[in-house]
């Protein structure tokens, strides 16, 4: 990736009741708005509402979706680009991804279990649904907070109507022996804002504008937010690569 940096990804704190027009709220909105317009990515600890147990729960049923045999997996299929399944690849080997577009429908994750699962599968229906939910809540409140700090919170309703939830289940299998591989090349996001809930095994790495990288690994209990390029382009900012 190239030089590492002694920079950090900033780590924002969102556990607990965060209420509009509180200073806290106002001083977390303004944090948010500097990590938006330098970095462009930051940690958000948020363990009282996604705690370290539901993450676990979360992964245990990523791995049983992603043992599925692949004649299973290549069910989930879908005429955009990215959506559906994703096999591994000659550029992309050890990247493999599914999604369920619009989850913030209930509904669709459903089908997407019965498609896995014909015979049903509650508590996989239940736990992505959970995890889903409490993504969701982040999304819209860091949305809200940036759009209050620029005063154009007006939008928020209209952007809410227009926003398609697209949930990416991904998988990178590790390389063999002690080779370094990308999963992915290097990249920034195109959509508004990526939301990643990452395992303990890391592999993210962000960089910085002077063109260093720095790994992303978070605690138990936080999420990840990236904003793509369509949030830096109405904010008139630029962000790093991921």
């Amino acid at each position: 990736m190239g030089s590492q940096s002694l920079m950090k990804v900033p780590v924002l704190d969102f556990s607990g009741v965060l209420k509009p027009g509180t200073e806290r709220w106002k001083t977390l909105t303004q944090d948010v708005r500097e990590a938006v317009e330098g970095l462009g990515c930051f940690e958000a600890v948020y363990d009282t509402n996604f705690p370290d147990s539901l993450q676990k729960e979360f992964f245990s049923a990523m791995k049983e979706l992603f043992d599925l045999p692949l004649e299973t997996k290549m069910k989930n299929q879908s005429e955009v680009l990215a959506h559906g399944y994703w096999a591994p690849k000659s550029h992309a080997p050890l990247y493999e991804a599914t999604s369920i577009n619009h989850a913030e429908q209930l509904e669709n994750i459903e089908q997407f279990t019965n498609l896995m699962w014909p015979q049903g599968h509650p508590k996989f229906n239940e736990t992505v649904k959970t995890a889903t939910e409490k993504i969701i809540e982040v999304s819209r409140l860091i949305r809200i907070m940036v759009l209050e700090s620029y005063g154009v919170e007006k939008y928020n309703d209209d952007l809410e109507r227009t926003t398609n939830y697209h949930f990416r289940m991904m998988k990178y299998t590790a390389p063999k022996g002690d080779n370094q591989v990308k999963g992915l090349h290097d990249h920034s996001d195109k959509n508004m804002m990526t939301i990643l809930c990452q395992d303990q095994v890391g592999g993210l790495e962000v960089q910085f504008k002077d063109g260093s990288w720095s790994p992303v690994v978070p605690s138990g209990g936080s999420l990840v937010i990236t904003i793509g390029d369509t949030f830096m382009a109405s904010s008139g900012t630029t962000s790093g690569d991921a």
